[in-house]
This record gives structure tokens, C-alpha cells and sequence, in this order.
């Protein structure tokens, strides 16, 4: 479980620091004050040694198009958009085990210079990089808890785009993207693995929360692949996007969840296609998913019903394991302002807007 986040210079934020967090953690705040941004970092950090993540997260953004240079392609990554500054995504767990990663974008002939040995003035920055050609790629640079590190490259050339030294992460991580109409590959293939052994007794449980004629989910196969079909009694199953966007959504939120063990969840607007009349009882049933299966969740959301309703599902469950952290932009600077139960329960007895 992570315990605390840094990130500097990605996005929107050029420094932000968050501690103490929880089981679940719900990011809230104004819209483009970065809630989207800080679970980009975050699925960064946990593929930190996947290079082909940097792109994939244009993509969530609806950047489909390779561009004509590492600069132009990866410079949104950056703060202010500046590509010669060097991002770093840092977290602690509990056991105060340490992980970085560092992004910059890099070329084939690239140099360090030294700094000179000769005294300077208070203030005077020195550069450290320097390179005879333009860059060409993006590395990703990631110190594991034992301070080893290793380097990995996204490259752009004449054939788009290519990957050097991709590994396997020493995290799992899932992100659920608000756009994500849910049902597709993934959740069949997640819904397929857990029927395998015999594990989507859960699944089914937290459906019939929303659905209660649901009577099982079976995959049913289609061209490319399979599908999760739920039988509601009309004597014939039917794709669960049919269900509605409720039920669809939280069939992805709940595969998510148990897909992996220990794993970090991010949801973006996890409140989309929930009514509000059905989110304290949804939301008891993830709390309960996600500590069975020992999942920490890192979730957005804009909506005040949905952060009362998580405040009343963990007293129902007397669990403290929820922090809201809100993020607030002063200035040209994002921070963030962290509540506890204790402090939710005082913002709602005296009618406080907590969402900034």
C-alpha cells in the first residue's frame, strides 16, 4: 500500500506531495485542477518499466496520432510543457519500502556536462544536458526499493514508434478511465480468468446491488473474442452494456478489483453511471471487494453525492480507511488539502462545500 506520493513537473503539477493515505482515496476538485493527472502519475509510477505507458496515457486523453518528434509527442507530459525539465514520481509504502522514477526526454548523442569546479553565484543554474542531435525518445528511469534502477526507452524513427528494454513492474496496477465504456476485451478476458477458478460468486454479488434479477453472468463468444452476458429471467442472456451504465460500470470496477491481488486500482469519476440513490450501497460493496481481495483504490470524482456517500458506507462498515484529498490550484500551483473521517464528518454537519 502506498503511504506517500511526490510528483514534480508532470502536467499540471510542478510540485505536489500527498501523505497518509489511505485504503481508498477519493481526489476531488475544480475541473482541469489536475484529478486526472495524479492517476496518469500514478499508473506512470506503477508501469514504471513499461515505456509504451507514456503513450498509452495520450491516448486516454484522445491523442491517437504519432507526431513528428519526441518533443512535440511527449512535451504535454511535462509542466508548462516544458520538455527540458526532468518529471520524477515518487512513493513510500507502510513499510517505508522507497520507489522513483524519472522521465526526460533523451537522444542517441546526449552528454552530460559537469558542473565546473570553479565557485558560482548563489542562484546561478548550470545545465546538465546537452545534445548534438534533437531528442529521439523518452526514458524512463525507475529505482526499485533496493535503489537499483533501471532504464527504458520509448523511441520515435521512421517506422513510429518503438520500445527498448520494456521488464515487468514490481507493482500491479489497474486504471479504469472515465471514457471506458466498460464490457469490452478486458473485462471479458478478467470475467474469463476468475470463471476459470471458479471466483465470480463475488462478481455476481455486487451486481445484483444495482440489478436484482440478475441471476448469473456467463461469457458468451463473438468473433474477435467473448463477451459477459448476465441472465435477468427474459429466457434468452444479454450483453451486459444492455444492462445499463451502471451495471456495466460496475462490472468493470468490480473485475478490476479482483482481477489481481495487491493490486492499485485507479478510477477516474468513479461516480459515472451511478445513481445517486444506489452509491452508498455500491460503494459498501467495493469497500468490502477491495479489502477482501486487498486492493488499494485511488479514485476522481466531481460529484458532493458521491464523497457523502463514501463518508456514510465507511461508518456503516467502521472502518477509518478513507481519505478525500482535495486539489486546489493558488496561484500557478497545485496542492493538496487532505481530510480524514473525522474532519468529513465536519464538513457535512456544518454544510461546507468540500470540493473547492
Amino acid at each position: 500500500m502506498l503511504n506517500k506520493i511526490s510528483i514534480e513537473n508532470f502536467r499540471g503539477f510542478r510540485s505536489l506531495q500527498i501523505e497518509d493515505c489511505k485504503n481508498f482515496n477519493l481526489i476531488i476538485g475544480k475541473n482541469n485542477v489536475g484529478k486526472t493527472a495524479f492517476l496518469e502519475a500514478l499508473f506512470l509510477h506503477i508501469g514504471s518499466t513499461n515505456p509504451e505507458l507514456p503513450t498509452r496515457i495520450n491516448l486516454f486523453r484522445g491523442i491517437g496520432r504519432i507526431l513528428a518528434s519526441a518533443e512535440s509527442m511527449w512535451s504535454p507530459l511535462f509542466y508548462n510543457f516544458d520538455a527540458g525539465l526532468k518529471i520524477t514520481i515518487y512513493s513510500m509504502e507502510i513499510k517505508y519500502k522507497e520507489r522513483k522514477l524519472e522521465i526526460r526526454l533523451a537522444s542517441r548523442d546526449s552528454v552530460k556536462l559537469l558542473r565546473p569546479k570553479e565557485k558560482r553565484e548563489k542562484g546561478t543554474e548550470v545545465s546538465v544536458l546537452t545534445s548534438t542531435t534533437p531528442p529521439d525518445r523518452i526514458e524512463l528511469k525507475y529505482y526499485n526499493p533496493q535503489n537499483e534502477y533501471t532504464i527504458a526507452y520509448a523511441i520515435i524513427d521512421e517506422d513510429g514508434i518503438r520500445f527498448e528494454n520494456p521488464r515487468n513492474s514490481d507493482m500491479n496496477g489497474i486504471f479504469v478511465i472515465s471514457k471506458g465504456k466498460g464490457g469490452g476485451r478486458e473485462d471479458s478476458e478478467r470475467y474469463g480468468q476468475l470463471d476459470s477458478k471458479g471466483k465470480t460468486q463475488d462478481i455476481l454479488d455486487i451486481l445484483k446491488r444495482i440489478e436484482p434479477r440478475l441471476k448469473r453472468l456467463l461469457t458468451v463468444p463473438i468473433a474477435l473474442g467473448s463477451d459477459v452476458h448476465g441472465d435477468i429471467g427474459l429466457g434468452r442472456s444479454l450483453p451486459v452494456q444492455l444492462m445499463g451504465e451502471g451495471t456495466t460500470k460496475l462490472l468493470s470496477l468490480s473485475l478490476a478489483i479482483t482481477a489481481v491481488p495487491n493490486v492499485i486500482v485507479l478510477i477516474d469519476e468513479i461516480e459515472n453511471g451511478l445513481h445517486y440513490s444506489v452509491m452508498k450501497d455500491v460503494f459498501e460493496a467495493i469497500i468490502e471487494l477491495a479489502n477482501k481481495y486487498n486492493v488499494q483504490i485511488f479514485a476522481t470524482t466531481h460529484s458532493n453525492e458521491c464523497v457523502r456517500s463514501f463518508f456514510d458506507a465507511f461508518n456503516v462498515l467502521k472502518s477509518k480507511e478513507l481519505s478525500v484529498i482535495r486539489l486546489d490550484r493558488v496561484d500557478d500551483e497545485i496542492t493538496a488539502v487532505p481530510y480524514d473521517l473525522e474532519a468529513l464528518s465536519t464538513v457535512f454537519e456544518t454544510g461546507w462545500e468540500i470540493r473547492g
